[in-house]
């Protein structure tokens, strides 16, 4: 699959003030696509050549036999097709069209001698070396244009080599050696004031109100980031098996290359759009596919972390940081969070939520760092802390809370019911905390010990109350609320002492776990049942 392949939606808005043509011609096939390379005819073509030419293309056609072309300096490896051909004959009838393709092909030293120019025609026959000589020693511009398009054209083919066969480690070297030459041939290219005076000429030449007087301007200010947004355009693609260090190639490319630091935001922000579109349709796919099969909702949101963990990497290596890359972080991560709701939801509708939750609590631990909003990364972590309360896994759950030595055991586990709400409408949770088994004893030992305490002294204090002598009705009650008060008094410390250094069963409301949800509404207990085990002294809110 080419990194081109969509070649009309690869880029977001050009910036302001740039020259929006140029953006649009720059892909990685912009010189496999070149028409004067299709077409096998030199940039100072006349009209009699290029008719003769589209004459001959018809002819073939309609022989159906292969369509000639030109000799070229570099021939394309394939020859273009019908369709290709057509196209490129059709750009040629546009000034603009015609004027920026000529700009990426290599001119001639003299126009209209691009049949006898000797740096062409040694090129032509292959020794390349000898047409270098020559454009190193022209001294107006033309050779360091000619110099930077073909070291261009050369390492964009090198690369399109790369995605068909591979390369042998020899081209891998050459194919880096081209890119830098070829920006560094570039960079000088726009401070060169001999070569835009000749570009502005062929603007002149070309007579055309359709290429006003300030084109030159415009393609010299837009050329940095609209050369750096091929580069963009690799350091965004994504293909199945390609390595990172391509993408990490391509950046360092875009950062070493010599032009303003600028030119190169701008370039890989307008290549952020493909992988929009392709992190999006990821989030879109795995709602359709949640909503559709909610039971497997789970290994949906796993397949998107899986698909989008590679391009969010690659926009955390960049070296920007913007709005669109902070926004689909979070719609990558809501995503997923979405899907996760509805396995949730069926799996208590289906009281499976045991068998799920461990995937669930899994899959929540690789959303949480995704999100850049403040706001949605706290609801992770509220999830991820609930996870872990009802899994029992997580840093508090590495010591009992009770005893804070020993290990805790999932059979002694202390249950918190908490409840929001009133009535019909009230929400019901359990928040679980951890307990080792010899806590779990002295627990139970102590509140056995302390029932059987609370109800001998509420019964003295009955049989007191009974047999006192006759006194005002306010005594009775003064005496009574005492007498409870009492009671309590001493409950607790029996607790104390059977416990010892073990925190007792009220310390659960000091766990964080439970802190937490009485900040959020909660309330201990699940209703009258234990409020009378309170008042008797029973404490069976909590188990």
């Amino acid at each position: 699959m080419r990194v081109d392949s969509n070649p009309t939606g690869n880029f977001a808005r050009e910036p302001d003030g740039h020259y929006t043509p140029l953006f649009v011609k720059m892909r990685p096939s912009l010189y496999r696509t070149n028409v004067f390379r299709v077409l096998g005819i030199p940039v100072d073509a006349t009209a009699s050549d290029i008719r003769r030419q589209a004459n001959m293309v018809q002819k073939s056609l309609a022989l159906g036999l292969p369509i000639p072309s030109g000799p070229s300096p570099l021939p394309l490896e394939t020859p273009a097709d019908a369709a290709s051909v057509g196209e490129a004959l059709q750009r040629l009838g546009d000034p603009e069209q015609r004027l920026l393709e000529e700009l990426f092909w290599l001119w001639p030293s003299q126009t209209g001698q691009s049949r006898n120019d000797a740096a062409l025609t040694a090129l032509t026959r292959g020794d390349v070396s000898e047409a270098v000589r020559v454009w190193h020693r022209m001294q107006d511009g033309v050779g360091l244009h000619n110099l930077a398009v073909l070291a261009h054209t050369r390492a964009l083919d090198l690369e399109a080599t790369e995605q068909d066969r591979g390369l042998t480690s020899a081209e891998e070297t050459l194919r880096d050696h081209l890119w830098s030459e070829a920006l560094q041939h570039w960079k000088a290219l726009v401070d060169e004031e001999a070569f835009w005076h000749c570009f502005t000429a062929r603007i002149h030449d070309l007579d055309d109100p359709r290429l006003p007087v300030n084109t030159a301007k415009r393609v010299r200010a837009s050329l940095p980031p609209a050369l750096l947004a091929i580069n963009a355009q690799f350091v965004m693609q994504h293909r199945e098996g390609t390595p990172l260090s391509d993408q990490q190639r391509h950046l360092r490319l875009i950062t070493e290359s010599g032009f303003p630091l600028q030119a190169g935001e701008e370039a890989l922000q307008m290549s952020l759009e493909p992988v929009r579109q392709h992190l999006q349709g990821l989030c879109r796919n795995a709602a359709a596919e949640a909503n559709e099969d909610p039971r497997h909702a789970d290994d949906i949101t796993e397949r998107l972390l899986d698909k989008s963990g590679p391009l969010l990497a690659l926009l955390d290596s960049l070296p920007i940081r913007t709005p669109m890359c902070d926004a689909l972080h979070d719609e990558v991560a809501q995503s997923a969070l979405d899907s996760l709701y509805a396995v949730d939801q069926y799996a208590q509708e289906a009281d499976q939520r045991p068998e799920a939750a461990k995937h669930v609590y899994e899959l929540l631990r690789r959303i949480e760092p995704i999100p850049a909003s403040v706001a949605l990364r706290r609801h992770i972590q509220e999830r991820v802390q609930e996870g872990e309360e009802f899994l029992g896994v997580g840093p508090e759950w590495e010591t009992c809370w009770f005893c804070s030595a020993s290990k805790p055991e999932s059979a002694a586990t202390c249950s918190v019911p908490m409840v929001r709400g009133r009535r019909v409408v009230a929400s019901r949770t359990i928040v679980r905390v951890p307990r080792c088994g010899t806590c779990l004893r002295w627990h139970v030992r102590a509140q056995s010990i302390a029932g059987v305490i609370a109800m001998i002294s509420n019964l003295l204090v009955v049989i007191y109350l009974v047999r006192r002598p006759s006194g005002p009705w306010w005594g009775y009650i003064f005496e009574l609320v005492m007498g409870w008060f009492e009671v309590r008094l001493f409950v607790s410390i029996t607790i104390k002492i059977l416990v010892g250094s073990i925190k007792d069963q009220d310390a659960v409301k000091k766990y964080p776990a439970v802190v937490r949800h009485k900040k959020d509404g909660w309330a201990l207990g699940e209703g009258l049942k234990e409020a009378i085990g309170f008042w008797l002294g029973a404490k069976t809110t909590i188990r």
